[in-house]
């Protein structure tokens, strides 16, 4: 069901729709995430429109899944990258003019730690796509 920022209906503002089914309008897009910690994120922002409190800033999605003996992490909106940096085997950083947008990690759990810290921040891709430096000291 497409929904406005806070899982409310635009048909009618009594109805609201929270995790897998709410689709909210992203760049001329309807967008669903599919995720558990989405449905807690949009329930809670669902509740505190429904009781009129002000709304919290949404966390970064992120998304994770052990398959075939490795983790998987996702982070933020790959798709909006003009840019990406290699980290070496297995992580993949995502850059929109510079700031992190982005990330994909595989069996990396410290690198994509440190990419939840920093997304939104500006990286230096020359200190960023060196797996033996702390992706931290990239900003």
């Amino acid at each position: 069901m497409l929904t406005d920022d806070d899982y409310r209906s635009p048909g009618d503002p009594r109805v609201f729709a929270i995790g897998d089914v709410a689709a909210r309008l992203k760049d001329g897009a309807a967008r669903r995430m599919e995720t558990w910690a989405h449905a807690q994120t949009s329930a809670r922002k669902a509740a505190l429109a429904i009781l009129g409190l002000p709304s919290e800033p949404e966390p970064t999605p992120w998304f994770w899944t052990d398959q075939c003996g490795h983790n998987l992490q996702i982070l933020g909106d790959p798709s909006a990258a003009d840019a990406v940096v290699e980290r070496g085997e297995g992580v993949r950083l995502y850059l929109r003019q510079g700031a992190l947008v982005g990330a994909v990690c595989l069996d990396r759990p410290r690198d994509f730690a440190a990419a939840r810290r920093l997304i939104g921040q500006t990286l230096k891709p020359e200190i960023a796509s060196d797996p033996s430096v702390d992706l931290r000291k990239a900003v």
